[in-house]
């Protein structure tokens, strides 16, 4: 990607009901639930010590929750970024992933093995989803500040942006999409030098 970046602090939203359902959120504006917000308050206590010069949320309502237990704690600004805006899922906003799983099987093992060649029925393309947070990516470089800054975001987006920021393939860290309320530090990649 060649872009230079301060060191980041990628904070998975907390949990909402219908993640503790097993269901699919996507970017249906949904808010923590009380296990979310135990999980925003003990990210925020677990990185009470950091410094942290500005707090970057996607526009849903648990990103905006989790944000401002954190933003209370660091005592910094919050911005809302709709390019962080969660995968829209279509037709699988609601239903459960088990469901998927049994009754769209080779849909859901590309999912899980190759996300951005898959566009749920009716929702955004991964491979959209990725411009996207590259775009973003780009442009919080041009404001370099050389200090750590924190994104909150779907487990989904921050999969992507550790991707899009490790020049990593998506699907080496994908698995991990899926924990709710955790977070990674990730510093800026290492410029390969020529032999």
């Amino acid at each position: 990607m060649n872009i230079v970046l301060p060191s980041l602090l990628l904070i998975r939203t907390g949990a909402t009901e219908l993640d503790h359902q097993g269901r699919i959120c996507g970017n249906l504006d949904v808010p923590l639930c009380e296990i979310g917000l135990a999980q925003a308050r003990e990210t925020a206590s677990a990185l009470a010590d950091r410094t942290v010069s500005k707090i970057y949320r996607a526009p849903c309502l648990a990103a905006a929750q989790t944000a401002e237990v954190l933003a209370k704690t660091w005592r910094v600004k919050i911005r809302m970024e709709q390019e962080l805006e969660n995968v829209n899922f279509g037709l699988w906003h609601g239903r459960q992933w088990a469901e998927l799983k049994t009754k769209q099987p080779r849909l859901y093992k590309s999912w899980t093995e190759h996300p951005e060649t898959v566009c749920p029925p009716g929702g955004e393309p991964i491979c959209d989803v990725q411009r996207r947070i590259v775009e973003f990516l780009k442009r919080i470089s041009r404001k370099p500040t050389g200090k750590t800054i924190a994104i909150v975001a779907s487990p989904a987006i921050a999969a992507i942006i550790c991707s899009e920021y490790q020049g990593r393939e998506l699907r080496e860290v994908w698995a991990c999409q899926c924990a709710d309320g955790t977070w990674l530090e990730l510093a800026p990649p290492t410029p390969q030098l020529a032999p």
